[in-house]
């Protein structure tokens, strides 16, 4: 028996496109496959350009070979060279978590994209699988270095509840600027059973975050409130022992905050402002350096124009007429 519903709720989407949202941002479609996209043309770090009209075309005939994100541009002063890769939770979609990226981006400065899991918002017809949430988070990774130009220091990742699981693979594979989990788990395994008390061999295996952590080869913090009562702060004590043991004290950081539980919070007190600590003690900078003409050059916004073409499968008019026609009934665990 699989207790798919209990990992993946799959919520009520909170869009069906790019109107429906309250931030300022794009809501874009990156292309799932790289050998299906045409990468000759020039791009630059934090320069999302617009693409030939060959590309334009290629992504008009894709269909499904995408995958939506959305994304938020720091447009305040010079702009940024920096970027957040946003994985949410489970009982949240990327309009749910709009608010959440939008604070992100003006606390530390950066733009911040969004990854949208299959089974959540406009893809609440795909089937919700960990596999695809963990590839479309190596993807965007991928697409941001190998296609956009972004150097690996240049990429914060930041994982909350769910998504820390593909947040400490990405970051394993890879090697960001800095990771950040907000209430993280151990083994979801664990989290079910500390949730509904039922029996581990109920609940398939994903995202053993526990035994990615001696994986990680860049500076990453770990957030956790200590009423958290649905991933329980032992969690990221845990994640945080394993660090240690495994030699990663110099890289490491936690806070368990004690006003905070698993929705509610301070985002001053309880995230950014321990974030910026943490990010001083690695000498972690997200200003932009006002004496680097080139870096000034790159911090030139653009915008993700072509990205931006809806796919025939996430027009706003058929997914609202299928989604009536079918609401699928699915048990809801926050996490």
């Amino acid at each position: 028996m699989n207790l798919n519903c209990i990992v993946f709720p799959a919520p009520r989407p909170f869009y069906f496109g790019e109107g429906d949202f309250r931030q300022d941002g794009s809501l874009i479609f990156v292309p799932i496959d790289k050998r299906n996209y045409n990468s000759t043309f020039e791009m630059s770090k934090n320069t999302p350009e617009v693409h030939p009209e060959s590309v334009v075309e290629e992504l008009k005939e894709r269909d499904k070979k995408t995958f939506p994100c959305f994304y938020i541009p720091y447009e305040l002063e010079e702009g940024s060279s920096k970027i957040i890769i946003y994985l949410h939770g489970n009982a949240e979609d990327l309009c749910g978590c709009g608010e959440m990226m939008r604070r992100l981006s003006v606390a530390f400065k950066c733009h911040v994209i969004g990854v949208e899991y299959p089974g959540y918002g406009v893809c609440y017809q795909q089937k919700v699988s960990s596999k695809e949430i963990l590839q479309r988070s190596m993807r965007l990774y991928e697409f941001l270095t190998k296609e956009f130009g972004y150097d690996d220091k240049d990429i914060i990742i930041f994982g909350r509840s769910l998504g820390t699981g593909a947040a400490i693979q990405t970051a394993a594979a890879n090697k960001p600027g800095l990771l950040v989990l907000m209430s993280a788990y151990t083994k979801i395994k664990k989290v079910a059973k500390d949730i509904c008390c039922c029996s581990p061999c109920l609940v398939k295996e994903r995202f053993r975050s526990i035994n990615f952590i001696k994986k990680l080869n860049c500076p990453f913090y770990l957030i956790h409130g200590r009423n958290d009562k649905v991933i329980k702060p032992h969690h990221s004590e845990d994640l945080y022992a394993r660090a240690i043991k495994c030699g990663k004290e110099e890289l490491c950081g936690i806070t368990i905050r004690a006003e905070m539980d698993h929705n509610n919070f301070s985002f001053t007190i309880d995230i950014s402002e321990p974030i910026k600590e943490f990010m001083k003690e690695m000498k972690i900078s997200t200003e932009v350096n006002q004496d680097d003409p080139e870096e000034l050059r790159l911090c030139k916004l653009k915008d993700f124009k072509d990205l931006g073409k809806t796919p025939p499968e996430y027009e706003e008019e058929a997914l609202k007429d299928k989604y009536l026609e079918k609401r699928s009934k699915s048990c809801c665990i926050i996490f």
